[in-house]
């Protein structure tokens, strides 16, 4: 739409509100490719866990520096961010409570629960979703955090 004036613009959308949920349902899928792909592939539980862990930190971490993501604009556009990420998270959760089953079948995890676990660590990412957005972020920085929590995940308080 690069090149169209503000009037020409709202014969296709409404409203400012329309235009950014459709932006963010055309960037979400930039967004969820790669974590998808790699709650997809193949082989030991342990190193798919850090390798989604790790695609999610630097996908939100591109999203904050495409973007120029400022707190107060995130903080206005939480809503609409949340709608725009609620099927995703659903079909992310999906997709690691299979990736979770995997390592029961494997002998790896034992759980009687895959969906609970799943849910649970899909929530506990998605709660720090915010506290991540707006700090620095140096590969060092997003190594330690994954592997801080595949630890916690896979060891629990007491690991």
């Amino acid at each position: 739409m690069a090149g169209l004036g503000k009037g020409t613009v709202y014969l296709y959308f409404r409203s400012k509100e329309e235009i950014f949920v459709e932006v963010m349902n055309a960037e979400s899928e930039k967004f969820f490719k790669p974590i998808r792909d790699v709650l997809s592939k193949d082989g030991p539980f342990e190193a798919r866990l850090r390798d989604y862990i790790k695609t999610r930190l630097n996908s939100i971490d591109s999203i904050v520096k495409n973007y120029n993501m400022s707190q107060p604009v995130y903080e206005e556009t939480i809503n609409e961010l949340n709608r725009a990420g609620r099927l995703f998270g659903r079909v992310e959760c999906e997709i690691l409570e299979q990736m979770i089953s995997q390592g029961v079948a494997r002998k790896e995890l034992a759980f009687d629960d895959t969906q609970l676990v799943a849910q649970a660590i899909t929530a506990t990412l998605d709660s720090l979703d915010m506290p991540w957005l707006f700090e620095e972020k140096s590969s060092d920085a997003i190594e330690r955090k994954t592997e801080t929590l595949v630890r916690f995940f896979l060891k629990g308080l007491t690991g």
